[in-house]
């Protein structure tokens, strides 16, 4: 990941500063440049810290498994050249706000297999990035705020860096209001990336502040309880001079102010070590999670219809209950999308069941009216209801009809106890159960197929298809009518399903062709439309049915267009506009 990650906090004799930031070099020479001339010396006296509790996440054993395949060192750093000038320009350092006692060593972490070098310094190494990182870290610990004060957020500038901060207090039995004010920042270029970034980097965040907070909360408890040991009772003071009262409230503001390190403040001289360990775990795999891809040329529409129902989110704790709710269902019961439905039925148990192979087969089982009925719904989006008693042979119906619309019209629900509304899902296989109410048995909108098996399967006739001896009764107010009444591309599918001299292959690919096709006059439409010069609602149909002579299609075809643009995506909109008006 091409960051930087700082730990920052708000000194009260400073104001703001960068305590500790690890960077990523992609070359050892790059890191060679980190200090003046000095060889890579290696400290025993820092080991690998016990791992902490599954509480913490699984951040720990993360990290466990990155530094046993690289190599931990200590480094002589010392500041390049501008930051040290930068650091001068300010006031002297106390304790809190600096990294390691002056003349010790920072850490490097080297993946040998990567051949990246993780190296943890008070400051970055070149002076300009130091200046990005310390207009960072005032605005985190200044002006940008969040509610209650702690907790992440995102700021940056269009021309420039974008950072992502979480501020956090721990525990200070000496600080004022007892308490110090820190945070941890990542900052990087890519603001598209840091956003995406959000779940994972807020969580392991969240995982470093907890670790930080229970070793300081259990230091602060300590010291107010030696603190309460030692106080003197009151019956044994002697009488105060004048000025006794004002010299103690000096004296406590002065003792409360001063700065104390973040080691003082857990009690754990290994903890920048820790720091280190985790945050190069944060930037390798922060890194890893996700990855750019060029694409040349136009975006392809399935693909981005695709890749939109293929999204995962990385937060799953964003889920309303009515989300989870759906998301806990069984698969049949959910509305699947192409891949999942295919990804799903291919764990089916198929032997010795009763389903349909192809279209081919489902054309050559069904009678001939019920099968154009049935494609004519299909290609126009209506929803289509099987129902029936063998789970097998209803999905295997639904994935055999999926195979006449493009990827990105189909949403399907197996086998479902009960009935979905055509908003969600477009193919509907019911259990033989389920009841359908009389709007929608009514509905020139719907189609419902009861698929019945015989009662008494002949053994004779094993050898034969055995759907051919099934019953198929079908309901449907829309009928196919005439010629002129029905899609153009309804009796072109059936040419090609009747063609005996296609073999199976070659029809799946003229059906194929064909979708791609009628999908490039959708395009077509929407374009023409977005033009202004086209409305397809008006009464005036005198440039539409222009349009329609020069696509080859009809006035009955307009529906079948609108609705195959639903497997056009948004980017691919975009891109059709912007062609448009250029």
């Amino acid at each position: 990941m091409n960051a930087i990650l700082a730990l920052c906090h708000f000194c009260d004799s400073h104001g703001p500063c960068i305590i500790f930031c690890t960077q990523a070099f992609h070359s050892s020479y790059d890191a060679q440049l980190l200090h003046d001339s000095a060889p890579v010396t290696v400290e025993d006296n820092v080991q690998p810290l016990p791992r902490q509790r599954r509480s913490q996440s699984e951040l720990s054993e993360d990290v466990a498994s990155v530094t046993s395949t690289t190599t931990t060192n200590s480094l002589t750093l010392s500041l390049p050249t501008g930051s040290r000038q930068a650091s001068n320009d300010q006031p002297s350092t106390c304790e809190a706000c600096c990294f390691l006692p002056k003349g010790k060593p920072g850490f490097i972490t080297v993946d040998s297999k990567a051949e990246i070098h993780y190296i943890s310094s008070q400051y970055p190494k070149e002076h300009h990035l130091y200046s990005v990182v310390k207009q960072a870290c005032y605005r985190s610990l200044s002006c940008e705020v969040c509610p209650g004060r702690e907790g992440p957020m995102i700021y940056g500038e269009d021309q420039g860096c974008h950072v992502l901060s979480h501020t956090f207090f721990l525990k200070d039995s000496k600080g004022r209001g007892f308490q110090r004010w820190y945070s941890i920042i990542i900052v990087m270029l890519d603001r598209v990336f840091l956003a995406n970034s959000w779940g994972f980097l807020v969580s392991h965040f969240k995982a470093v502040i907890a670790e930080l907070q229970v070793k300081a909360e259990e230091v602060y408890h300590r010291e107010i309880d030696n603190q309460a040991d030692h106080n003197i009772p009151s019956k044994q003071l002697l009488p105060a001079p004048p000025n006794h009262y004002r010299r103690i409230k000096v004296g406590a503001a002065k003792q409360r102010s001063a700065g104390r390190s973040l080691m003082d403040l857990t009690a754990d001289p290994n903890i920048f070590c820790t720091l280190h360990r985790h945050f190069v775990y944060i930037l390798k795999c922060g890194g890893s999670r996700l990855r750019e891809s060029m694409v040349e040329g136009p975006p392809q529409p399935g693909q981005h219809v695709a890749d939109t129902h293929n999204e995962v989110d990385d937060n799953n704790d964003d889920l309303s209950p009515l989300e989870s709710s759906v998301s806990s269902l069984p698969p049949l019961e959910r509305v699947l999308t192409v891949p999942e439905f295919i990804s799903f039925f291919s764990t089916i148990d198929l032997k010795d069941k009763h389903f349909f192979r192809s279209l081919r087969h489902l054309f050559s089982v069904l009678p001939r009216g019920h099968f154009t009925d049935l494609a004519n719904h299909v290609i126009c989006g209506d929803q289509v209801i099987v129902r029936g008693e063998d789970m097998v042979t209803v999905t295997s119906l639904l994935m055999v009809l999926k195979d006449l619309l493009p990827e990105g019209c189909s949403k399907i629900v197996g086998y479902s106890s009960s009935y979905q509304e055509s908003f969600k899902c477009n193919f509907l296989g019911l259990q033989v159960d389920v009841r359908i109410t009389d709007d929608i048995i009514n509905s020139q909108h719907h189609v419902i197929m009861d698929v019945v098996a015989p009662k008494n399967l002949p053994a004779d006739q094993e050898l034969d298809d055995p759907l051919k001896h099934y019953t198929f009764m079908m309901s449907s107010k829309r009928q196919s009518g005439t010629s002129q009444e029905s899609p153009t591309i309804l009796y072109r599918l059936i040419n090609i399903l009747q063609n005996n001299s296609f073999s199976d292959n070659l029809a799946l690919q003229s059906l194929d062709t064909l979708k791609r096709e009628w999908l490039n006059k959708a395009k077509v439409l929407y374009a023409v439309s977005k033009t202004g010069k086209l409305d397809i609602k008006s009464k005036r149909k005198e440039k539409l049915t222009s349009l329609l002579q020069v696509l080859q299609c009809e006035l009955v075809d307009i529906d079948i267009l609108q609705f195959w643009l639903s497997a056009i995506s948004k980017d691919y909109r975009s891109h059709l506009l912007q062609f448009v008006n250029n």
